[in-house]
């Protein structure tokens, strides 16, 4: 590997070309993959571009086509607004003026992670124009934020519900560190925030550069970029560690022609574990500008963070030895209103998501495969999982998507997880009724749940010495008809 591919100068470099050849007459990025253009890929990279260090002819030209692309988009279209103002504050009065930015400000909402990008938005305009109510505003949308922060630092991204996906907990980081580092003086509340954030970010970083694969856009650049962002920008040493290694993952997926694939995997052709919303100009604009935000950092010595043999993360455990690291999901989330990017098997409870032994992977997510609005059963369905136990009644599939008791004990070096949770059935709301829900403003269900008078007890017994997982399964009372509880996998190692 090429040293300029291990820093986010080098990656952003080989990204924004990709980038620059990609830019069609009309403004747009075209992927090469895929050959289909992005949401906001042109905002993010007018604003790489732009940061590239030394004058050339090709890459202004395609700055131009994709700023004047950026300028030309709706009033809702918040990244790019982002984009541009970030490209404001970076380069004053070399393209644009903040005061012709207008930042959205209406009910929509995609998820939450949208509301920090917002009052990022606001606070960046606040400070570029002196606008006092734009700067009261960011006030506001920020306490919003804060309220979204769990105990154990993780920021809940559904609009409805609590459910909060590695990717834009990372992101809803990176908005922090970004307003901490190129604003300056953050208020106390969102200081100590961020650095909640942080701690668990660092946590949710293998060994091996990998994030946490757990809820929607799992394993996205998207989210490494928005990580390693936040940890460089913001961290600690031994959080910065945690960033250096995420840049390091990110450079060992980088493609001949300068992309990465917009999910870390070697999917790419046919969209392994890719959501409807993903794909390659989004994401690479959106990498190459938050790495090119970072300028020529280097890696520093540092003495490596004290390991924590277990620790409880919200819906996961992290487990670690001197040679592994293990992620389970443990008590779980789903949340069916609103989207169904909240209620799918990503974030089910007590199943195992990642081992990873000396740097190697030895286990990883069952994939996901986004087939449209009209075939969401398979992914609210465990009977192709593998992992998660089910209990069919009739034509419906009963588990238990989340457990509300979950209890973690270590003796002698094997980790005993315990769930107990209730079994649900999903059925899809049809789509009249959800616009219906939709005109009268509340929360659009997207699942009729259904709840069996069973508990379901689940145990996990990890040892991680031995790499072995076993599972146990019971349900109490005992069903009629025992024969229908499928127990899912009950091994994994050398005992399968």
């Amino acid at each position: 590997m090429e040293p300029q591919k291990q820093t986010p100068a080098g990656l952003a470099t080989r990204l924004t070309g990709w980038l620059c050849d990609r830019v069609l007459a009309t403004g747009r990025v075209t992927d090469s993959v895929h050959h289909e253009h992005g949401t906001y890929a042109e905002g993010f990279a007018t604003l790489a571009l732009a940061l590239q260090p030394g004058g050339d002819a090709a890459r202004e030209q395609a700055l131009r086509l994709t700023l004047r692309h950026s300028l030309a988009r709706p009033r809702d279209s918040e990244f790019d607004q982002l984009a541009l103002l970030l490209l404001c504050l970076r380069r004053p009065g070399e393209y644009l003026k903040a005061s012709d930015i207008r930042v959205y400000d209406g009910r929509r909402v995609v998820s939450r992670n949208w509301i920090a990008m917002r009052a990022l938005s606001f606070s960046l305009r606040a400070r570029l124009t002196g606008n006092r109510a734009n700067a009261a505003r960011a006030e506001q949308l920020w306490k919003r934020v804060l309220t979204w922060q769990t105990p154990e630092g993780l920021f809940l991204d559904s609009p409805v519900g609590e459910v909060a996906p590695v990717t834009y907990h990372a992101k809803f980081c990176a908005m922090l560190a970004l307003e901490a580092r190129e604003l300056g003086h953050p208020s106390a509340e969102r200081a100590l925030a961020l650095e909640r954030g942080l701690q668990a970010l660092e946590a949710l970083v293998s060994p091996s550069g990998a994030l946490v694969p757990y809820g929607r856009s799992r394993g996205a650049l998207f989210g490494y970029a928005a990580a390693a962002l936040a940890l460089l920008l913001a961290g600690t040493p031994s959080q910065r560690q945690a960033g250096w290694r995420l840049v390091a993952r990110m450079g060992e997926f980088l493609q001949s022609d300068g992309h990465i694939p917009c999910v870390l995997n070697q999917g790419e052709t046919e969209r392994l574990d890719w959501d409807v919303y993903v794909n390659n100009p989004d994401y690479n604009a959106y990498a190459a500008a938050l790495l090119s935000m970072l300028g020529d950092v280097r890696p520093e010595p540092t003495e490596p963070s004290a390991r924590v043999p277990v620790r409880q993360l919200g819906p996961l455990c992290i487990l670690q030895s001197e040679t592994a690291y293990v992620a389970v999901v443990t008590r779980g989330q789903s949340a069916p209103w609103n989207t169904p990017f909240f209620c799918d098997f990503r974030t089910y409870g007590m199943q195992p998501l990642w081992w990873e032994e000396g740097g190697k992977c030895l286990l990883s997510p069952v994939p996901y495969r986004w087939q449209g609005e009209s075939k969401m059963g398979p992914l609210v369905s465990p009977v192709d999982h593998g992992w998660l136990p089910w209990l069919r009644r009739g034509r419906r599939v009963f588990l238990p998507r989340v457990y509300s008791e979950t209890q973690i004990t270590e003796d002698q070096g094997v980790v005993r997880i315990e769930g107990r949770g209730k079994l649900t059935a999903y059925t899809r709301f049809p789509r009249w009724l959800r616009g219906l829900f939709a005109l009268l403003m509340l929360p659009i269900p997207q699942f009729w749940v259904r709840t069996l008078p069973l508990e379901l007890v689940r145990v996990l017994r990890l040892d991680l010495e031995q790499r072995t997982i076993e599972l146990e399964t019971s349900c109490a009372p005992k069903p009629d008809d025992e024969g229908d509880l499928c127990a899912g996998r009950v091994c994994f190692g050398s005992t399968s």
